[in-house]
């Protein structure tokens, strides 16, 4: 695979010891575990037929926010169980066919405190990809951001989004997620939130884990987010 690293600076998170990267990948396939990438201006970029995986990750946008940026032909991303602070994941198609590049989205917990980092479903060039966001939260900490996810061409389930006018319907809640401590970074899941064993089932594969390795479920159903409430 080609995938181009730069390694920026050693982190502790923690009990655990990260390498922060900022990746590129085209023509091949990088997986991430256990890996935060950033504070960075642009996280991740996936272009012409990249493949790119994480579960778990945690991508941390410096400033005003980053992307997480594929932009190209053939890419194929699936993240799961990871936390994305101040990034917005851009869905960039520059494929002249429908259904080429393909996303899958699951169990993640979204931080927005600004609109430049919603979820934009919207495809301008009229050849969508396949978009699937099962069991995610999207919370915004800033009143300025009216809605966390905008436009209609992704598949959109069992996901907590807040705020978000209108609200999505099926599946989806527009409820606070109720964290134990936002301000402190802390995105476990209190007792009573919305999001404990409320997963829908989700129609990509099997997790058995959540974000700190804790299995899944933990009572009669799966949480949505990257957490899963320990008793």
């Amino acid at each position: 695979p080609v995938a181009l690293p730069t390694l920026r600076r050693r982190r502790t998170w923690g009990q655990r010891v990260f390498f922060v990267f900022i990746l590129v990948v085209a023509l091949g396939t990088l997986r991430l575990l256990r890996s935060r990438v950033g504070p960075v201006a642009t996280a991740v970029g996936v272009v012409d037929d990249g493949t790119f995986g994480a579960d778990p990750g945690r991508f941390v946008g410096s400033g005003s926010g980053a992307m997480f940026y594929p932009n190209g032909r053939r890419m194929r991303v699936r993240i799961t169980n990871s936390i994305f602070e101040r990034v917005s994941l851009w869905m960039s198609n520059t494929d002249d066919l429908a259904s080429r590049n393909e996303y899958y989205v699951s169990f993640n917990t979204f931080l927005i405190d600004d609109q430049a980092q919603i979820l934009n479903c919207s495809d301008p060039d009229g050849y969508p990809p396949i978009a699937l966001f099962e069991n995610n939260i999207f919370f915004a900490s800033s009143t300025q951001v009216r809605s966390v996810i905008s436009g209609f061409d992704c598949t959109l389930a069992g996901n907590i989004t807040h705020p978000q006018e209108p609200d999505l319907g099926g599946t989806n809640i527009d409820q606070d997620p109720r964290f134990v401590d936002v301000q402190g970074k802390d995105y476990r899941l209190q007792p009573g939130s919305p999001a404990v064993d409320a997963a829908v089932s989700s129609s990509g594969a099997a997790l058995d884990h959540d974000f700190a390795g804790n299995p899944r479920p933990q009572g009669a159903r799966k949480d949505i987010g990257a957490f899963e409430l320990a008793p």
